[in-house]
């Protein structure tokens, strides 16, 4: 495992593992104990693993919505949003990218503004997914 400390105004750590969706709640749980999950996903990514990670959650839901850029409007982000909130998720709550590009953008700003701001983690399923989600 290579993790790399990132300083920023919220510093944070890139974990690098094979296999660590298998292990995503040891990354998590010590960040954001006992708290509700959503897994924010697109179709081309979820049937390959949104099973295996939602199994490694407690109290974990799911939004999955169409692949692509045209998925990236205020539509689909404010139906992003009322699921979040149909789901009484608070400040202490955790939203989960799942993927790159377009999920990392709609849940990064969903979870920027719903609330004021609750916590996310991008979790890349590939290299292209990881470099996106450092930009």
């Amino acid at each position: 495992m290579t993790r790399i400390h990132i300083n920023a105004s919220t510093p944070y750590d890139v974990v690098i593992e094979e296999g660590a969706l298998q292990r995503i709640t040891d990354y998590i749980k010590p960040l954001k104990p006992n708290c509700r999950v959503i897994i924010v996903s697109d179709s081309n990514v979820a049937p390959h693993y949104l099973d295996s990670v939602k199994a490694n959650m407690e109290r974990a839901g799911d939004y999955v919505f169409p692949a692509g850029e045209s998925s990236k409007n205020a539509h689909q982000l404010i139906d992003l949003v009322e699921y979040m909130a149909a789901q009484s998720l608070t400040r202490k709550d955790l939203l989960i990218a799942l993927g790159g590009g377009v999920v990392g953008d709609m849940a990064g700003f969903a979870a920027a503004t719903y609330l004021r701001g609750i916590n996310y983690v991008q979790v890349p399923t590939s290299l292209l997914a990881a470099v996106d989600s450092s930009v």
